[in-house]
């Protein structure tokens, strides 16, 4: 049994190697517009922001949707738009505000119905890791986890380097339909955000990326590691004297009308089993479908303003009392 686990060990360490020695080689420049890379501004302005302040944390129907810099002159207070990406799950966007909540702070959760585990592109991590390392610190619970992590993201590396290499040797066979600098064209990029870490307040038409026909199951997604998440975080919050609320995310009134019957089973189910204030309701945060413009979940500027206007409306009614 000894003699079997030295060799295991023994076959790990040279595994592990070869793939450190592939990804060393393997490592290009990083794109400093990468849409990723838009997560090294939203810290940035986080941790020089002042207490009390309010920071919204959740995935890209925030990024989308919220006009925090309107929200700051409403509310008089810094505010900070975390939003970014699903696919870094909620553990990883509850972990990277990490040490940053302070007494009197109020964080809003925000985030796409039934978050689950199939969300998670460990690509999509390893490479905002890649733009910001010092979140590991953050989001790695032990050495173990460090290593399985650490791991992974070197086999990632590895793969995009493969990728972008073939992409690079394909000739271009012919002109972009996309106009470089139109306002109509939506371009996932760190440039297209506002210091507040918002998307810039453009009406986009259209967009790089369609996300239509994505949507999940919401009849076969489990709760239980959502409802988890929440309540460590939850209480990660309140135990530095700061408020956690959630406000729903936007969403079609077509959709909602085809889903209320799941969509109100998960606002009741985190009514039920969080301790969060729950500001309105999944019905009063519809819209028209021509309101977003290539996900259920991504406004257009349109559909943005009135979203936040809703949100800063709930606000002052709620709790004004609280944050001021």
């Amino acid at each position: 049994m000894k003699t079997l686990v030295i060799k295991l060990f023994i076959f790990f360490v040279l595994v592990y190697t070869t793939i450190s020695l592939f990804s060393l080689f393997a490592r290009e420049e990083l794109d400093p517009d990468n849409y990723l890379a838009t997560t090294i501004d939203k810290h940035a302005r986080l941790n020089s922001m002042e207490s009390p302040k309010i920071i919204f944390v959740g995935d890209s129907s925030l990024a989308f949707g919220l006009d925090a810099k309107t929200i700051e002159g409403a509310l008089q207070r810094p505010t900070s738009n975390m939003g970014l990406h699903a696919a870094l799950g909620l553990e990883f966007t509850f972990k990277e505000i990490g040490d940053t909540i302070n007494k009197n702070d109020v964080v809003f959760l925000s985030f796409h119905y039934y978050p689950n585990d199939m969300d998670i592109n460990q690509g999509v991590i390893c490479h905002t890791l890649d733009f910001y390392p010092r979140l590991k610190q953050r989001i790695v619970t032990n050495p173990l986890d460090g290593l399985r992590l650490d791991l992974i993201c070197k086999i990632k590396r590895i793969r995009r380097y493969i990728v972008n290499r073939r992409a690079s040797l394909v000739p271009n066979e012919g002109e972009s339909l996309v106009v470089e600098g139109s306002l109509e064209v939506f371009s996932y990029a760190r440039s297209s955000f506002t210091e507040y870490g918002d998307v810039r307040d453009s009406l986009y038409k259209t967009s790089e990326i369609n996300f239509e026909g994505a949507s999940q199951d919401m009849n076969i997604v489990s709760q239980w590691k959502t409802i988890r998440e929440i309540q460590v975080f939850s209480k990660h919050v309140q135990s530095h004297g700061a408020s956690i609320y959630f406000v729903f995310p936007p969403y079609p009134k077509s959709k909602y009308e085809y889903n209320s019957e799941f969509i109100e089973k998960f606002a009741d189910m985190l009514r039920k089993n969080t301790d969060m204030n729950i500001l309105g309701s999944p019905m009063s945060f519809t819209f028209s479908d021509d309101s977003f413009f290539n996900s259920d979940y991504h406004l257009t500027s349109f559909g943005k303003k009135e979203y936040t206007k809703r949100i800063i409306g709930l606000l002052k009614s709620s709790f004004e009392a609280q944050v001021r």
